[in-house]
């Protein structure tokens, strides 16, 4: 197989298809463009998301929690928006829906080595079984045994 050399003046055009491709087979809500790569575990009795936030100031990030989604805001370092220098500038903002339903008040967020992790206890309400009543009678003709 012959050995492919690359002409530097085409390497903004191989990045650029490299990415569309990138884009093209990531699945919705791991990393898309600009945004931060993500993860969301149900794991037993609570949920747990970790985004990849590597240098952005924890400080500048807002994050907001209700029973059924995390939103995380901030701004990665740099002036403008997009790829341009090869790394990630802007604002991003992600909004994702929970695989359970959580307490917001017993969520927990910590910010270690450009990692934001925040786990979030389920919501377990009380079960009550109900029995099903069907008075004499009141059978319908599609509802009989065969």
């Amino acid at each position: 197989m012959p050995l492919l050399r690359l002409d530097p003046t085409d390497w903004d055009h191989w990045r650029d298809d490299m990415l569309r491709m990138w884009n093209r087979f990531t699945p919705d809500g791991w990393t898309m463009g600009n945004q931060p790569a993500y993860w969301v575990i149900d794991a037993g009795d609570h949920v747990r998301m970790e985004m990849e936030l590597p240098g952005v100031d924890p400080k500048g990030v807002d994050l907001d929690v209700d029973d059924q989604t995390v939103s995380v805001h901030g701004q990665w370092p740099g002036h403008g928006i997009g790829m341009e220098t090869g790394r990630r500038q802007g604002e991003f903002s992600v909004t994702l829906g929970l695989p359970a339903a959580v307490k917001p008040d017993g969520a927990h967020a910590e910010f270690h080595h450009g990692l934001l992790r925040v786990e979030m206890p389920k919501a377990v309400g009380p079960r009550r079984r109900l029995d099903i009543h069907v008075p004499t009678g009141a059978l319908s003709e599609s509802s009989k045994p065969m």
